[in-house]
C-alpha cells in the first residue's frame, strides 16, 4: 500500500513538472528573438560550448564571435562595412546577474549552487551574450533553484512579497492579481492577459491534481522563474528590417545590468514607463542617480575583477617550496588593494591615469610586510603612501602574482597581458610549437635569456612589443616581492615603450606607468572593454558604426580627464547602446 502511494505521488509530480516545462517551452516559442535552442539545449551559433571553454573572442582584439554579436547592415561574412548598431543575441543572465535578480525580485536568500557550471567568457567578460550558453545541465540547476526559491517565497514571513491577497479564499482571482504585480518586475516589461492566463491555468490544473493552494502557486512561481522572459534579457524583434530605438523597458534593462548587475528598480522602471529614458535629459538623470547608488559597486566588482587580473589571482597557485611566505591572507590582501583602488576609479573619485602612477594604495599590515614597509596598524586596508618601488597597478601584488609562473616571474606573460588589456594589441597565437627558452645560468640576466626573441624572425614581431614591457618588471618575483638582483646579477628595469610615433625610453616601472597613463591608445582600449561589458557584445571588426562610436566615446573619456562616470555616460547615451537592428520576419 505504501509503495502504491509513492507511485501515485511520483506520477502526480511528473504531471506537475511536465505542465511547468510545457508552459516554459511555449513561452520560449513566442519570444521572437535571435538565439535559438537546438536539440542539445545549446544556443545555435553561439561560441562558448563545452568544447570551447573560453568562449568567443578569446583573442582580445574581438576577432571572434562577431556574427553572434549582430551583423549590422553588412550581414555576416560581408566585406561591406557594418554601418548600423547591430543587435545582441538573446542574453541569458549570468550567475551573478541571476543571483542578484532573484534577491531583488523576491527578497530570497536562495542562489544558484556553487556546482552550477561556470559562465564562459568572450572578449574578456562573462556577461557577453554570445558566450552564455544554455544546456540541459544548466536547466536542471535552474529548475531545482526555482523550486527552492518558490518554497522560501511562500514561507509565512515572506509570502506578502508575492501574494497580496488570501490565496485560500480568492484562489484564481488572487493568482491573477498577484501575477499582474509580480510579472512586470520579473520579466522586466509590461504584461498582457495572454501572459497571465496560462499561469493561472497552471495553478488551476495543479489544484485539480489535489495539491494545496500553496503547492499549486509554487508551480506558478517556478514557471515564472524558468521562463525565457526571466532567464534572458529579451529584446523582441519587431519583424521589420532596419534600425529602431530600444523601448524604454529595453533601455532600462540594459542600464540596470550594465551598472548594477541586476533588474531595474522601481524608479528606473517608472522612467521606462513614462518615456523619459528616450529623452537625453531623462536618460542622463537616471545615469547620474544609478552611478551614485550603492548598487553601482557591482560594476566596479564585476567589470574590475575581469578587466584586471583579480580572478586570475584567485586561481594562481604559487609554488609552496619557492614562496613559503605566500598564503591565503596575502592573496586576499592583494585582491583587496587592487579592487579598492579600482572602486575609486569606477566612482570617479580618481581618474584612470592615477591607477598607473599613484604611489599610494590600500594596504593592510600583511601586505605592508610583503612590500617591505612599516605596518599601517590595521588588518583592514588603509590608504597610505607606498615605498618608492611601488607605483600603480603594474607594481601591485595582484598583477605580479596572477601573471607569473608558479615558481618564478614571467616577463613574456606580463608583457602580453599589458598589450592585451591596456593597449588592445594582443599578439596572435603562434601557429607553431613555441620552443622553451634556454636554461638560465648563474650570472646571466633574463634579458640575456630572452635576447633571441629580438632576432629570431619567427618571434621578433610579437616579442619586440611584449618583452620590453615585461622585463621592466623583473625587479618583482613571482609573488611581487621586490628584488634588486636575480641569480647574482643586478636587474636592469629600463626599456622602450613602442608607440606609433616611435620608441620612448623609460628607466623603471614608475616611468613605464607614466607612459601608459598618458598613452591615447590606453584610453581607447579601456573604452573598448567597457563597451563590450556594457553592451554584452564586442566591437565588430569591419564596423564603421562601432569605430565611430568608440572614437566619440574615447574623445568624451579623454575630455573628462579619463573619469569612469564620463566613460559610462558616453557609452550608455550612444546609438550603439540605445538602438538595435531588427530583421524582417520570414513570410
Amino acid at each position: 500500500m505504501k509503495h502504491q502511494k509513492v507511485i501515485v505521488k511520483t506520477k502526480a509530480l511528473s504531471r506537475q513538472l511536465a505542465r511547468v516545462s510545457t508552459l516554459v517551452l511555449g513561452m520560449a516559442a513566442v519570444v521572437g528573438c535571435t538565439g535559438v535552442l537546438d536539440g542539445e539545449g545549446m544556443q545555435k551559433g553561439h561560441p562558448g560550448t563545452p568544447g570551447n571553454p573560453s568562449g568567443a573572442g578569446t583573442s582580445g582584439n574581438g576577432s571572434m564571435g562577431e556574427s553572434a554579436a549582430g551583423s549590422g547592415t553588412g550581414g555576416t561574412g560581408s566585406t561591406a562595412p557594418l554601418t548600423g548598431p547591430g543587435r545582441v543575441v538573446m542574453h541569458r543572465l549570468n550567475i551573478v546577474e541571476y543571483n542578484n535578480t532573484v534577491r531583488d525580485l523576491l527578497n530570497t536568500t536562495q542562489r544558484l549552487p556553487e556546482t552550477f557550471p561556470a559562465d564562459f567568457t568572450a572578449f574578456g567578460f562573462d556577461n557577453v551574450a554570445s558566450a552564455l550558453t544554455f544546456t540541459d545541465i544548466q536547466l536542471g540547476y535552474f529548475l531545482e533553484t526555482a523550486k527552492r526559491i518558490a518554497t522560501e517565497a511562500l514561507a509565512s514571513e515572506r509570502r506578502s512579497g508575492v501574494l497580496g491577497c488570501d490565496l485560500a479564499e480568492q484562489k484564481e482571482a488572487c493568482v491573477t492579481a498577484s501575477l499582474n504585480t509580480l510579472l512586470p518586475r520579473a520579466w522586466r516589461r509590461p504584461v498582457e492577459p495572454a501572459d497571465v492566463e496560462p499561469l493561472v491555468a497552471l495553478y488551476a490544473a495543479n489544484k485539480a491534481d489535489g495539491n494545496t493552494e500553496d503547492e499549486a502557486f509554487a508551480r506558478v512561481l517556478q514557471a515564472v522563474l524558468l521562463a525565457p522572459e526571466f532567464l534572458y534579457r529579451v529584446e523582441r524583434n519587431s519583424g521589420t528590417a532596419g534600425v529602431r530605438d530600444l523601448t524604454g523597458y529595453e533601455v532600462a534593462s540594459r542600464l540596470s545590468y550594465f551598472l548594477w548587475s541586476t533588474m531595474p528598480d522601481a524608479e528606473l522602471t517608472a522612467a521606462a514607463a513614462n518615456g523619459s529614458l528616450g529623452d537625453a535629459a531623462g536618460l542622463a538623470s537616471q545615469l547620474t542617480r544609478m552611478l551614485a547608488s550603492e548598487k553601482a559597486a557591482a560594476f566596479a566588482e564585476n567589470f574590475g575583477s575581469q578587466w584586471l587580473p583579480v580572478r586570475e589571482l584567485m586561481k594562481a597557485r604559487p609554488s609552496e617550496e619557492v614562496y613559503e611566505e605566500f598564503d591565503e591572507e596575502l592573496r586576499s590582501s592583494m585582491a583587496t588593494e587592487t579592487m579598492r583602488f579600482f572602486a575609486d576609479v569606477a566612482r570617479g573619485t580618481r581618474p584612470l591615469p592615477e591607477y598607473f602612477t599613484s604611489n599610494s594604495g590600500y594596504v593592510n599590515d600583511r601586505l605592508a610586510e610583503h612590500y617591505g614597509m612599516p605596518p599601517v596598524g590595521s588588518d583592514q586596508p588603509v590608504f597610505t603612501k607606498l615605498p618608492a618601488n611601488r607605483t600603480g597597478l603594474l607594481t601591485q601584488g595582484t598583477f605580479l602574482t596572477a601573471v607569473a609562473y608558479a615558481e618564478d616571474s614571467h616577463p613574456v606573460k606580463r608583457g602580453k597581458w599589458m598589450l592585451a588589456h591596456l593597449l588592445c594589441q594582443e599578439p596572435p597565437e603562434p601557429n607553431f610549437m613555441i620552443p622553451e627558452p634556454p636554461e638560465r645560468e648563474e650570472g646571466t640576466t633574463r634579458k640575456q635569456q630572452l635576447k633571441a626573441h629580438q632576432t629570431d624572425p619567427t618571434c621578433v614581431a610579437c616579442h619586440v612589443l611584449m618583452d620590453p614591457l615585461g622585463l621592466a618588471l623583473e625587479q618583482y618575483d613571482g609573488i611581487g616581492a621586490f628584488r634588486t638582483e636575480d641569480r647574482g646579477v643586478a636587474i636592469d628595469p629600463s626599456g622602450v615603450f613602442r608607440t606609433a610615433e616611435g620608441d620612448v625610453p623609460f628607466a623603471n616601472p614608475a616611468e613605464l606607468g607614466q607612459l601608459i597613463a598618458a598613452a591615447p591608445s590606453v584610453s581607447r582600449c579601456v573604452a573598448k572593454q567597457v563597451f563590450a561589458y556594457g553592451l554584452g557584445r564586442g566591437p565588430r571588426g569591419g564596423s564603421d558604426f562601432d569605430d565611430y562610436v568608440l572614437n566619440e566615446v574615447g574623445k568624451s573619456f579623454a575630455t573628462s580627464g579619463q573619469t569612469f562616470p564620463a566613460l559610462v555616460q558616453a557609452i550608455a547615451t550612444s546609438d550603439a547602446f540605445r538602438k538595435r537592428e531588427d530583421e524582417a520576419r520570414a513570410p
